[in-house]
């Protein structure tokens, strides 16, 4: 890595580092990225410094991609192709200050993936809390269609002076109005 220094006496000097590239892999090593990603650090060239598949080959190559090398726009995501050749998508974020960029690679056809199954998941269980809720509003609605017919029964023997018989209720607020009735056809 090489930066140029000025100075107010108008000297410019050149400062080199050397950095292992082991120290960057460990880098990536470090974030605990799902294996089938793929995470790589390039230098304000456009050179690989560390990378998660075969780092001992590609440390030093260009970068998979370069025309987003000078990119206007600091982070991007875009559909690309991984060195190997597959189709990824892919996101890299680039640090005005150094030029250094930060990327990760995903296999698209592991994106369709990990997106089908959990959408898949979601709408069978979905589709599955929905009939249970239908067959509960069903029994509920059924019940109290039988009880009502029974209060509407109770209420026409009550009113032809007969002896009144509301059957067991199932609905808790009808039972209370049912023994109404049976109370009123005693008085």
């Amino acid at each position: 890595m090489q930066m140029t220094t000025s100075f107010p006496q108008g000297k410019n000097y050149v400062i080199s580092l050397g950095v292992p590239y082991e120290r960057f892999q460990r880098i990536i090593d470090e974030q605990q990225l799902p294996p089938e990603w793929s995470p790589v650090l390039i230098d304000q060239e456009g050179k690989i410094v560390a990378r998660r598949l075969n780092p001992k080959k590609f440390i030093g190559a260009k970068a998979a991609n370069p025309q987003f090398k000078n990119q206007a726009s600091l982070d991007i995501t875009y559909d690309g192709r991984e060195l190997e050749g597959f189709k990824t998508a892919n996101a890299r974020s680039r640090s005005e200050k150094f030029g250094w960029t930060a990327a990760v690679a995903v296999p698209r056809s592991l994106l369709l993936q990990e997106f089908l199954g959990p959408a898949a998941f979601a709408a069978l269980t979905g589709f599955f809390v929905c009939l249970a809720a239908l067959g509960t509003i069903g029994l509920l609605v059924s019940r109290l269609i039988r009880d009502v017919r029974v209060l509407s029964k109770a209420a026409e023997q009550l009113s032809e002076r007969q002896v009144v018989q509301a059957g067991a209720m199932h609905i808790t607020e009808l039972k209370g109005v049912a023994t109404e009735i049976q109370h009123g056809a005693n008085d």
